[in-house]
């Protein structure tokens, strides 16, 4: 299927600025979501740091004393993990009220 081509020329700079702030909204929106998306990074990947500095002092997990959670700050998610004697296990990234629980299935 072939598409045509349209070139319109924009005469007056007044009937341009409606698009070029469309256009100038849409980018800004667009760096807003990928700075977001390496700030969600980046305070993930310094989770575990956190938790092997002091593995015992973020609380449990209510119905699961075994399992504890670091809040991930900024974000409406928490780490999951199990402090074992040799290493500290990281059982989950979950989301606060997406699909609550989905992650007890993978304690043994």
């Amino acid at each position: 299927m072939l598409h045509e081509l349209l070139i319109v020329s924009i005469s007056e700079k007044e009937d341009a600025q409606p698009l070029d702030s469309a256009f100038k909204n849409e980018i800004q929106r667009r760096v807003k979501e990928i700075d977001c998306a390496v700030r969600f990074k980046q305070r993930v990947a310094e989770g575990p740091h956190v938790i092997a500095a002091n593995p015992e002092r973020f609380p449990p997990v209510r119905d699961l004393l075994e399992v504890q959670k670091l809040r991930i700050k900024q974000f409406p998610f928490t780490l999951l993990y199990i402090n074992r004697q040799d290493y500290v296990w990281i059982v989950a990234v979950a989301h606060g009220s997406r699909k609550p629980g989905c992650w007890k299935k993978r304690i043994p």
